[in-house]
Formats: C-alpha cells, sequence, structure tokens
C-alpha cells in the first residue's frame, strides 16, 4: 500500500461556519484514506470523490472516518508500519505505560 502527501481538497457544504473549502497536503494512503496526524490524535478520513483532475475529495459531513485520541505526545508516526500493523499491534504500541 502506497502512504504519499499529496493534494487533497476538503469540504464541508452544509456547515455554514467551515468558511472556503481548502486544498492542502495531506498524506493519501492507497486511494481511498487519508490521515491528519496532529499531538492530540490520529484521524483517518475515507476519500468522497475526485475532482475533475484526480485530486482527492473529502466531504467532512459524509465521510467515514476514525479518530484515535492519544492523552500524550505520540512519538514520531512511522506510517509503513501503521499500515502494516494490525489494530492490537497499535493499540499495545500506543498504550501509555
Amino acid at each position: 500500500m502506497v502512504i504519499q502527501k499529496a493534494p487533497v481538497y476538503f469540504e464541508n457544504p452544509t456547515d455554514p461556519d467551515w468558511g472556503e473549502d481548502i486544498i492542502v497536503n495531506a498524506y493519501v494512503i492507497g486511494e481511498d484514506w487519508t490521515i491528519e496526524i496532529s499531538p492530540e490524535s490520529w484521524t483517518f478520513r475515507k476519500v468522497t470523490g475526485r475532482l475533475a483532475d484526480g485530486t482527492p475529495k473529502v466531504d467532512l459531513e459524509a465521510t467515514s472516518y476514525i479518530n484515535i485520541g492519544l492523552d500524550y505526545e505520540a512519538e514520531e508516526v512511522d506510517l509503513n508500519w501503521l499500515m502494516s500493523a494490525s489494530l492490537m499491534e497499535i493499540v499495545e504500541k500506543l498504550a501509555k505505560n
């Protein structure tokens, strides 16, 4: 599975507080998922479509997502390990000692 940083179009058409739609460089996993990594959480979002030029599009209201919250700052994320790990391996690695 390929993980790369690429432009992704984010929109939220029904949220009046969202503002302008944006294109940001995000990690794209394969062709179907993005991951946002912050010190507090990892958020995986399913790509909901593509622009005419092939840019992945994520509708923040319609997308499937999972958010893994961290109560401490995680070390640098090895994305290749993350994609090959089982859920239990991820839980064990992130479990606070």
